[in-house]
């Protein structure tokens, strides 16, 4: 009866410190991907947005085994995201040009048509919205210099006129020198935080 009594508190001990290893290493890796997250910001109209450059390259150990693909770009958490920076009511509609495998993007402050990435309701000089966009690099594009180069673009979906746009660059480091053959300047971490020059 003791003994097993005694191999059910080891058991349970055992399952305890499993449960605690388990809940640290989701959080640590929770934090590795979060500080890989590239955020920008962006004006409307502007022309000028600095480019968004993520380097595969620069990924944390665990991303690299668990996402290895998947690059996250966002606005982040301070008050600016993108920005009408104008004096007149704007219709703006979100459109990705460029990325290849599958992305997802989701807009926050305001309402929009999941489909279109149509704002419903016109943006007012002085506000701001905020995105997030999750992208799978396919397998065979990751081991090359330049992965990819896309852009965000904010256009009105009246005329399709484009209002704004941020570049964006998906490179390997490994492979080559992509930051010469673009001719950006290589970023101090894993993304380089898009902005107004």
């Amino acid at each position: 009866m003791k003994k097993k009594r005694a191999i059910s508190i080891i058991t349970a001990s055992f399952l305890f410190v499993l449960a605690i290893i388990f809940a640290l290493g989701a959080g640590m890796y929770k934090n590795t991907v979060s500080a890989e997250k590239a955020q920008f910001e962006a004006k409307i109209p502007d022309k000028n947005n600095a480019p968004i450059v993520l380097d595969l390259a620069a990924q944390g150990m665990p991303k690299s085994l668990v996402q290895p693909g998947m690059v996250q770009i966002a606005n982040g958490h301070g008050p600016t995201g993108i920005l009408n920076n104008c004096k007149a009511d704007l219709d703006v509609q979100v459109v990705l040009e460029g990325f290849p495998g599958d992305v997802e993007l989701t807009l926050s402050e305001v309402e929009y048509d999941e489909n279109t990435f149509k704002l419903k309701d016109k943006l007012k000089p002085g506000e701001s919205f905020k995105m997030e966009l999750l992208a799978e690099i396919p397998k065979e594009l990751r081991k090359k210099p330049v992965a990819f180069s896309g852009e965000i673009q904010f256009i009105d979906p009246k005329d399709g006129m484009l209002l704004s746009s941020v570049p964006v660059h998906v490179v390997n480091s490994e492979y080559g020198d992509p930051y010469k053959q673009l001719n950006v300047q290589k970023s101090s971490g894993y993304g380089n935080h898009g902005g107004h020059h």
